[in-house]
């Protein structure tokens, strides 16, 4: 994928330096070249799921595969979510199968690599991040100027 050139990117900072901002663009971008791409907010991803046990006009499966096999995945502000046995063992599924087939994976979060791995846990981090360029934003909250 000529976006990231097939690596996942780990865009890690305190909030407001513009990590949202840039992963939108390479999304942006990847729609200009025909790439399909799938941006989520990784809490959001999981109440959807979640609220796929008791709506059945949504499929868990479906969407759990859907966001496995998309050519690009933003997972926008991992460690956001409420962790728990579920959505890391969730998480894993989705990471693991993007490993498996050399799918890029883009994330945006506030949280260190050893803070992501305690959070999460370190397998899945390992997975993620394993052919990942991790890039490290510094500056001020944009949004409080």
């Amino acid at each position: 994928m000529a976006v990231l050139n097939n690596r996942s990117l780990c865009l890690a900072g305190p909030t407001g330096v513009g990590k949202t901002r840039l992963a939108a663009a390479l999304i942006r971008e990847a729609a200009a070249v025909s790439i399909h791409a799938l941006f989520v907010e990784t809490p959001e991803l999981f109440a959807m799921i979640r609220e796929s046990f008791t709506n059945h006009a949504l499929n868990s499966e479906e969407m759990i595969r859907a966001a496995s096999k998309v050519d690009l995945l933003v997972l926008d502000d991992l460690g956001a979510e409420h962790a728990t046995n579920w959505t890391n063992e969730t998480l894993f599924r989705i990471v693991n199968a993007r490993s498996s087939m050399i799918l890029p994976t883009l994330v945006t979060t506030n949280l260190t690599t050893t803070e992501l791995e305690e959070r999460i846990n370190p397998r899945t981090v390992s997975r993620l991040l394993e052919n990942a360029l991790i890039l490290n934003m510094t500056g001020y909250d944009h949004r409080i100027g």
